[in-house]
């Protein structure tokens, strides 16, 4: 099947072989595979960040409503912030919680938090518990620090680092405030 077989291969040969890879996937994509234009993207982003986003701005063109306009979002966070958000409430929009709604709460955090709260709830819910737990308990710890322990334990126990740390500071801290009331 010459519309999938290449980026399957692909798939494989990335790590080993990235000039292979890359031919393979735009075999793929000449023979119509829309999903490889995300795919090539991120094999060359490293090295093509422009390339990469033409890629991606490709991909979106011609349908791609997954891949394409998530990666997109991602290379256009820091250079087009409100693009970004677009296209990851895009993604939301089709379901895709996991990332999508954990990489757009973290971009408007600042801003609409109660909103940034709903979507890390999503993708805890997609099972994202690693990163949107931890994200979703630093968020909240000053208003709701019981519940943000409880989400750093959580962090914790599948695997998140950093939560130790965060939770070890806002048990100090609460036994800190006792101490002194």
């Amino acid at each position: 099947d010459a519309y999938a077989s290449p980026a399957r291969l692909a798939d494989l040969l990335k790590d080993e072989d990235r000039a292979r890879a890359a031919d393979l996937y735009q075999q793929a994509i000449d023979a119509g595979n829309v999903s490889a234009y995300a795919k090539l993207a991120r094999l060359v982003s490293s090295d093509d960040r422009s390339r990469a986003i033409e890629l991606c701005e490709k991909a979106v063109a011609e349908g791609d409503v997954s891949d394409g306009p998530f990666f997109l979002a991602w290379l256009l966070e820091k250079e087009d912030p409100e693009r970004a958000k677009d296209l990851y409430q895009q993604c939301v929009d089709r379901g895709n919680c996991y990332s999508a709604a954990s990489n757009l709460a973290n971009l408007i955090c600042g801003d609409d938090p109660e909103r940034a709260k709903s979507l890390y709830e999503r993708a805890i819910a997609a099972g994202n518990e690693r990163v949107a737990t931890f994200n979703l308990a630093a968020l909240i710890e000053a208003d709701d620090p019981e519940r943000a322990k409880g989400l750093y334990e959580r962090a914790i126990a599948v695997g998140n680092e950093k939560a130790i740390k965060n939770l070890a500071l806002l048990v100090e801290r609460d036994d800190s405030e006792r101490t002194n009331k």
